[in-house]
């Protein structure tokens, strides 16, 4: 059984495309980029669990998924996110994808990467937790 996911990462107001225009083009990495990591909901650990028949499968027809070359990129990414509130708070998780940013992955902008095939979910990455912050007492120290 597969499972699409097709609109778990938030993106940004649609473009209207102007067929006379050509699309403009930009590079890939600049590094090798042979893993390739995407962000999610937390809930999809579950369809990866080892004893798991199911596959996430991500449709880039269907939803914008941005593509980095580490999970720490990733993460970066996320955590800015739902600081400056471009990305809504909740349990993101970050994924490690089927197949190298050559196969599956193209450029919509200088260091923006997106998914530009059909692919499929391989595991989640496992992230130490964050410290927690330390309450201050009632005398703010």
């Amino acid at each position: 059984m597969a499972f699409g996911l097709c609109a778990c990462a938030p993106s940004n107001q649609p473009q209207l495309i102007d067929p006379a225009q050509p699309e403009q083009t930009f590079p890939g990495p600049e590094e090798p980029c042979d893993k390739v990591y995407t962000f999610a909901p937390g809930s999809f650990i579950v369809e990866l669990a080892p004893d798991s028949e199911n596959e996430v499968v991500l449709e880039p027809s269907l939803a914008e998924f941005r593509l980095f070359c580490t999970p720490e990129a990733a993460r970066a990414h996320v955590d800015k996110g739902m600081a400056d509130g471009t990305i809504q708070k909740g349990d993101w998780k970050i994924y490690q994808l089927q197949g190298s940013y050559s196969e599956i992955g193209k450029a919509k902008a200088p260091g923006e990467y997106i998914l530009a095939r059909q692919t499929v979910m391989v595991d989640w990455v496992r992230e130490a937790p964050q410290p927690k912050a330390k309450p201050k007492n009632k005398t703010g120290r």
